[in-house]
């Protein structure tokens, strides 16, 4: 059976659309943080064989973890896991 390259792409977009993104609140992780409260962010696929390395997204300033979720998920596709933490950042 021939494949065209639109049946290629359609089947290959299909295999990346298991990635699980996570907004997590950084008082959630340290009740005392009182400020910076822009949510970190964490991708990965669950169905696709992992790298055994993690890719984290550093925002620039006045930035937020959340800011690259795009990012995280094309890395989660890939085979990474993905995080991208807020932080104080003036």
């Amino acid at each position: 059976m021939r494949l065209t390259t639109a049946a290629i792409l359609a089947l290959a977009s299909g295999a990346h659309a298991q990635v699980r993104q996570e907004l997590i609140a950084p008082v959630a992780t340290e009740p005392a943080i009182t400020g910076w409260t822009g949510n970190h962010a964490a991708a990965f696929d669950p169905n696709i064989a992992h790298r055994q390395r993690l890719v984290l997204f550093l925002h620039g300033q006045g930035g937020t973890g959340s800011g690259a979720r795009e990012l995280l998920k094309l890395a989660a596709e890939e085979g990474f896991h993905a995080v991208g933490l807020t932080y104080p950042n003036d």
